[in-house]
């Protein structure tokens, strides 16, 4: 296989993802019209993968892929190689509304990478790193989109339905302090990166700051999730996205975040136990989950990219 564009970011767990969707099947997909969406585009990673995978493998490729963010479709039109023998379509919008523009049973694969690409730390302005301080919190992948975290943040009603907010998201066990002092700094326009970050640190106990950045993680994740509501466009992204599978097709989920995983794995057992009977009586199943254990990163993969280190990945089958 041809090496990805060095320009191309590495997503994470990209060889077991292409063995999932791609390789495992190759003597089946060779010279056929293959179908994949790859709902998070980001750098371009598994996009790329599939192109270079197929075009080596003479497999013909339809590959749709998506994102949020216009920036980061165009940042990858810039670089990414696609051969002729490829049709390439790139689509702006959240894969939960994306995904249902297509007819069902048209993927033979389908995957989505849950992950905050380190692209947005790097070039966007949108306060999504605790350190970039002088930037508005703004958080949203898409500006054209639902309302910044700061406008958000400055509606809400009382302190109590934040600290619910940075718990339910994070699993902070100072949650309710952060949300009390976030609620009562009275601000009236947008928050800086900064003026959070000094907030935070201002509630974290004196036995506790040595743990300062782990906390001012979580917060931004929480607040990150809220703010683009996330959880509710992966479990809309679940329930559209297994009909648009062909027999025999998989969806692949790659998440990084516990309650994200168990959102995944509950829907994913839910439809591996629907079951119907013939006009024999036997058991017919829709679905099947085909990694009973989650597949997580190797060391090697840990060690050149720290980040991938709360990677899990599942796969769903559609059998009928």
């Amino acid at each position: 296989m041809s090496n990805p564009n060095s320009n191309t970011h590495i997503s994470v767990l990209i060889n077991e993802v292409n063995d999932f969707l791609l390789a495992q099947k190759k003597t089946q997909l060779i010279d056929q019209q293959v179908n994949l969406f790859d709902g998070t585009l980001g750098g371009g990673g598994y996009t790329q993968y599939f192109i270079d995978y197929s075009h080596d493998n003479k497999i013909r490729l339809n590959q749709y892929s998506s994102d949020l963010d216009q920036g980061a479709i165009d940042r990858v039109l810039s670089y990414i190689k696609c051969p002729d023998d490829i049709n390439l379509e790139l689509r702006n919008g959240n894969f939960a509304e994306v995904i249902t523009t297509f007819e069902n049973s048209f993927f033979d694969g389908i995957v989505v990478d849950l992950g905050f690409s380190s692209n947005q730390l790097e070039i966007d302005k949108r306060g999504f790193s605790y350190q970039q301080g002088g930037q508005e919190l703004d958080l949203r992948y898409s500006i054209d989109v639902t309302h910044s975290c700061s406008y958000k943040l400055l509606r809400l009603h009382d302190w109590q339905q934040l600290g619910k907010i940075l718990y339910n998201y994070s699993g902070e066990d100072l949650a309710a302090k952060i949300a009390k002092a976030i609620y009562n700094s009275n601000k009236k326009t947008a928050w800086t990166v900064q003026e959070m970050v000094d907030i935070v640190i201002s509630v974290i106990p004196a036995v506790a700051l040595k743990r300062k950045n782990q906390i001012l993680s979580r917060v931004w994740q929480a607040l990150r999730i809220w703010t683009n509501d996330e959880f509710a466009s992966l479990e809309s992204f679940i329930i559209c996205a297994k009909d648009k599978l062909k027999i025999g097709g998989r969806l692949v989920v790659v998440s990084f975040h516990s309650l994200e995983d168990k959102i995944v794995t509950n829907y994913f057992r839910q439809l591996s136990k629907a079951v119907t009977e013939d006009i024999y009586g036997n058991k017919q199943y829709d679905f099947k989950i085909i990694n009973a254990r989650p597949i997580v990163p190797s060391i090697k993969e840990i060690e050149a990219n720290p980040r991938s280190r709360s990677a899990v990945m599942r796969v769903l089958e559609r059998l009928r």
